[in-house]
């Protein structure tokens, strides 16, 4: 499904006029969105900008510790 569907945003153009840093953080277990679309649209970025797998988090349930726990 990720090949078949247009983009709804334009995100490599914004990501391309980025001034701020960005967290990109995204699930290994995500069936909606490839982490290779993550991976791919951080190197757009002009601006400082880090990419974090999740392990085990889907695209809309995550463990609180599993997302957090990268943080500290």
């Amino acid at each position: 499904a990720y090949n078949l569907l247009k983009e709804r945003f334009n995100n490599k153009e914004r990501a391309k006029n980025s001034v701020s840093p960005c967290l990109i953080v995204h699930g290994t277990r995500d069936r909606l969105i490839s982490e290779k679309h993550s991976i791919e649209l951080s190197q757009y970025f002009q601006s400082y900008c880090m990419t974090r797998l999740v392990e085990n988090m889907s695209h809309s349930m995550f463990n609180h510790d599993d997302f957090f726990g990268f943080v500290r």
